[in-house]
């Protein structure tokens, strides 16, 4: 029988034991380790903090903390500690690898590419290729990243360079490639991150709701603390967008528990309630001492306009509207949420003009479930009204709801069978939801009915879209009817030149070109695509019209690629280089613009720059006048 006290000892020991106070150094490590890969970077710090007190001489506790406060976003108290880790001798690789995490959540790039390429910092050679990959990533140098990249893939099996490869993709509009690369790099966050904003790119509602359900999922252990809270915001607002109250409280209940008083999370507090409240004047006052404390916190700003707006505080609401367009310019839409805001105050309170443009002000503030809040309650008191009913369609796209906008916008047609507006609006939607064929019949027949310039030209737009024989026929017929639309005139003459047909082309810029006054806007544009007309018929006037084009608009990217080319053509590299320079910075995504860039820097002698940008441009899948060209360039460097 054992005796009592010394029952009570071992069941104490017991206790103690399980609490972690004879924890060994290496379990608690573990203990650390294991809440830093769970996304627990509270309960990592707690565990650290106390083996750093027991041994501060410890240099891998203090780096381990280090890279704690780091995933916390804290950089302030992660130098502080992780020269302690220096102080302490902790391993100096660990030391330098996690400096160059922090300058890529800082945004140095270029310091860290500085840093790299000091062989006094001790990176294996692995890391030093990864991190001048980054850094390159993150100066825009994304085809010399993208073949570093490459090349480590090439000797190791790894997600993370995949993920890094599809990215470069996607920077350059490559998004099968992009595609094909994220699925060799399951289950990273950055990974759904990327495929949320593919999906975004594409109009793919229901592959962005999974991309970002996915992420959020994932984000624990891999995003650092800031970077989740920024994630989980959007879920708030999706979610919201989507009318999912339920989802929108959960994103909130995370972002509280993630990071308690941050201002990503009061925000968040601020717009479901705002969303979900009978009123909003408690969260008006919440906004307000947030911006007190974050005056540059522009998201709060947004929204405080938003619930101010609700509320019917037009004058305040007006005031902080010019604050943000200040802060924020020149972006358009704060100033479309003043003169919404203005156009408001100048009707009568209870009047539907007023609710629409308080609504079109929620819209251009990215609110459009509050703006089908306000159309619903004005609704109720003008049952009849049309602009409401028309608008209410316009917001559920801007919402990404398009089977609720078809629904809406048949049932107003319904309402309507003698007006061409319903008709216009299930177009609308339709194309909102992707279903350009089923737009262009619609389209069509309100053409029939009643053919206009501009109904013509979106009819042609979406036939094309639709993947229709002879999308053009609708301009050639409303041009045979009225030849000075120069409008329709510049689209038929661009379809002319994707078809081919370059004499035809030419033909039709030129009449374009004559029928614009020289100090009209569109001229630069309009001589431009002349010039490219004149250059793919063998026209010498080609050169001295893009130069035109040039004098009147030397910094749009498109303009300065035309010029640039045709001074290459004409062997005046010097003129050449930095045009086709900017107009590949101004259009990454461009495979021509490229191999212009690519051409131009081979005749310059710079071949192993060309060889790169080259072999990069050349992964893209998607067609391009000059690809055979391109190709037999890099074959010969």
């Amino acid at each position: 029988m054992f005796k009592p006290g010394f029952m009570a000892a071992g069941l104490l020991s017991l206790c103690l034991a399980g609490c972690g106070l004879f924890d060994t150094p290496a379990r608690q490590m573990q203990r650390a380790e294991d809440a830093l890969t769970r996304g627990d970077y509270g309960e990592a710090a707690v565990i650290l903090r106390s083996l750093a007190d027991g041994e501060p001489e410890r240099g891998d506790v203090w780096l381990l903390l280090a890279r704690t406060l780091h995933m916390q976003g804290d950089a302030a108290g992660a130098e502080r500690v992780l020269q302690q880790a220096v102080d302490n001798g902790a391993p100096a690789g660990g030391v330098a690898v996690l400096r160059a995490e922090q300058r890529l959540v800082a945004g140095n790039f270029q310091q860290l590419l500085d840093a790299v390429g000091d062989e006094a910092i001790p990176l294996d050679a692995y890391q030093r290729r990864y991190y001048r990959a980054r850094a390159l990533q993150g100066l825009r140098r994304t085809p010399e990243a993208l073949t570093i990249y490459q090349q480590l893939a090439a000797e190791q099996d790894s997600p993370e360079l995949q993920l890094r490869i599809a990215q470069c993709h996607a920077f350059h509009g490559r998004d099968q490639l992009a595609m094909a690369a994220l699925d060799k790099a399951p289950g990273m966050a950055e990974g759904w991150l990327l495929k949320l904003d593919l999906a975004r790119r594409n109009r793919d509602n229901a592959a962005a709701s999974e991309a970002l359900r996915k992420a959020i999922e994932t984000a624990p252990g891999q995003l650092t603390a800031p970077e989740q809270g920024q994630l989980l915001l959007i879920g708030v607002d999706q979610a919201l967008r989507a009318g999912d109250a339920a989802a929108a409280e959960a994103h909130r209940a995370s972002l509280v528990k993630l990071l308690p008083q941050a201002p990503v999370t009061r925000l968040a507090i601020a717009q479901v309630q705002l969303h979900t409240a009978g009123t909003a004047s408690g969260i008006t006052s919440e906004l307000q001492r947030l911006l007190q404390e974050q005056p540059n916190y522009q998201p709060a700003r947004g929204v405080l306009i938003a619930a101010l707006l609700r509320t019917g505080s037009l004058e305040l609401a007006l005031k902080e509207a010019n604050t943000l367009a200040i802060a924020l310019a020149p972006n358009p839409e704060p100033q479309q949420v003043q003169e919404a805001i203005r156009a408001a105050t100048a009707e009568a309170p209870d009047s539907a003009e007023r609710q629409l443009n308080i609504a079109a002000a929620l819209l251009a503030l990215q609110q459009p479930a509050l703006a089908r809040l306000q159309l619903q309650e004005a609704l109720q008191k003008h049952p009849d009204g049309v602009d409401l009913k028309v608008a209410m369609v316009r917001i559920e796209v801007a919402a990404g709801r398009t089977s609720e906008a078809i629904q809406l916008a048949q049932d107003f047609a319904t309402e309507r069978p003698q007006e061409s507006g319903g008709s216009v609006l299930v177009a609308q939607a339709q194309e909102a939801a992707g279903d350009f064929a089923a737009a262009a019949a619609t389209y069509e027949r309100l053409w029939r009915d009643n053919p206009t310039g501009p109904l013509t030209l979106t009819l042609a737009q979406v036939r094309t879209r639709a993947g229709l024989t002879v999308a053009d026929l609708p301009l050639r017929q409303w041009l045979a009817r009225y030849p000075g639309d120069r409008q329709i005139r510049q689209y038929l003459a661009t379809a002319l030149q994707q078809s081919g047909d370059h004499a035809g082309a030419v033909r039709e810029f030129e009449r374009v070109v004559a029928g614009i006054h020289p100090a009209h806007p569109v001229r630069p544009i309009a001589l431009n695509n002349l010039a490219v007309a004149y250059s793919l018929v063998g026209d010498p006037r080609a050169l001295q019209t893009a130069r035109s084009a040039h004098e009147l608009a030397s910094t749009v990217p498109n303009v300065q690629d035309t010029y640039g080319w045709l001074l290459v053509q004409a062997g005046r590299l010097p003129e050449a280089l930095p045009l086709l320079q900017a107009a590949a910075a101004g259009l990454p995504d461009s495979p021509e613009v490229r191999y212009h860039l690519a051409a131009a820097l081979a005749q310059a002698g710079q071949k192993d720059e060309a060889r790169v940008l080259l072999a990069d441009t050349l992964l893209d899948t998607q067609p391009f006048d000059e690809r055979a060209e391109a190709e037999r360039l890099l074959a010969s460097l």
